[in-house]
């Protein structure tokens, strides 16, 4: 027995320690085998064209983009297979497969109409000819029958007697309950005209003692005392709602000031100056790596003025430090032209990418810069 559960464990170790390697070989494949990709174009005057690939693992997986005549073409295969093509029409398999699963089904229904069972015979209908007589045993069946259907019917109108019994009970307390709503709904209504009575009897009163002090005609005295009331009470609202809005003003300013005094010293730590500059290298590492390894290029251009032409060309001088006689471009100082011949190749593997982000994040200085961060923003 003992042995037994050895066994049990030893094959169950193995399992796990299989899956473990699986799992690893899968992961380092991933991280180790790089991205390809390729990239064809040409463009002129009235006219594009691009195509490019992208593939991985000895084209294990494969996708495939031409652009031309303003129509993108995406292709994506897995082991050969094509998997998705934009432009691939709908295949006349499907609509085959569905016309037969209709057949099918028409088919069934068929059949099972006609395995249905037959109807049985009722007592009280003629049997239909079969050939044969009905015998004495059929007779006896005939008359139990009728007795089982006369019992039925007794029952039948016992339970109608009753149900007429308990809707007439029904209809008597639905009665005495209407006339009890109506009663309440008489007395509530009678509050409600007394009520609205009152309330009539007091709004005639303010009225009246409305009109007799509008009766009364203010004096000069009055009138111009009123004046100079509202005047300054406008007066002085103005000047607290200016007062109020440069208060606002200043607490705005004095908030702004203090929040670009902390962005200043969040900028000038030397930690975090630090940290800049190893995030900035880190970023110029990942774009070294993902940029093209093989470039071709030769550009025609020209913007019809020369001087504009040669500015132009000064800017686009930068590109010889990266890939120097990889790229050809030929100023045209008389015609406005932009035409082109392009060629790229690179790979991108992430366990590279992977070493690159995971030695900016375990910096110390990378963390006292993530609690810089945190305490910037709780002050702002």
């Amino acid at each position: 027995m003992f042995h037994i559960i050895l066994l049990i464990l030893k094959i169950i170790g193995i399992i796990i320690l299989a899956v473990i390697g699986l799992v690893v070989v899968l992961l380092l494949t991933v991280l180790l085998v790089p991205i390809r990709y390729r990239l064809k174009a040409a463009h002129g005057e009235n006219y594009l064209e691009a195509e490019g690939t992208v593939s991985w693992l000895f084209h294990f997986i494969h996708a495939r983009i031409i652009f031309r005549d303003s129509k993108p073409h995406i292709r994506v295969r897995i082991f050969g297979k094509i998997i998705f093509d934009n432009l691939r029409p709908k295949s006349v398999k499907s609509k085959k497969v569905k016309k037969t699963k209709t057949k099918h089904k028409a088919a069934r229904r068929k059949k099972q109409v006609a395995k249905k069972p037959p109807v049985d015979h009722a007592p009280g209908v003629p049997r239909e000819d079969t050939g044969k007589e009905a015998g004495p045993k059929d007779r006896a069946i005939d008359k139990e029958q009728l007795t089982e259907f006369e019992s039925l019917d007794e029952k039948i109108s016992e339970q109608t007697r009753l149900t007429e019994q308990e809707r007439l009970e029904e209809k008597i307390a639905e009665q005495t309950r209407l006339t009890e709503q109506e009663r309440l709904e008489e007395k509530i209504s009678e509050q409600t005209r007394m009520t609205e009575q009152v309330r009539m009897d007091e709004k005639e009163s303010e009225q009246t003692r409305l009109t007799g002090q509008k009766n009364k005609k203010p004096t000069l005295f009055e009138r111009l005392k009123n004046k100079f009331k509202q005047i300054k009470n406008s007066i002085i609202t103005f000047f607290q709602g200016i007062q109020g809005k440069i208060k606002k003003g200043i607490e705005a300013f004095a908030n702004i000031k203090q929040k670009i005094s902390l962005i200043k010293a969040f900028i000038k730590d030397e930690i975090n100056k630090e940290v800049f500059k190893l995030t900035f290298k880190s970023l110029i590492k990942i774009l070294k790596h993902i940029m093209p390894r093989k470039l071709k290029s030769s550009i025609v251009f020209g913007t019809g003025d020369p001087c504009s032409t040669g500015q132009t060309l000064g800017v686009l001088a930068f590109l010889y430090s990266f890939y120097g006689d990889k790229i050809q471009i030929t100023p045209d100082f008389e015609n406005k032209i932009f035409e082109g011949r392009h060629y790229a190749k690179g790979r991108i593997r992430l366990v590279t990418i992977l070493i690159i982000v995971i030695k900016l994040i375990l910096d110390k200085r990378f963390t006292q810069f993530r609690n810089n961060m945190k305490t910037l923003k709780e002050a702002l």
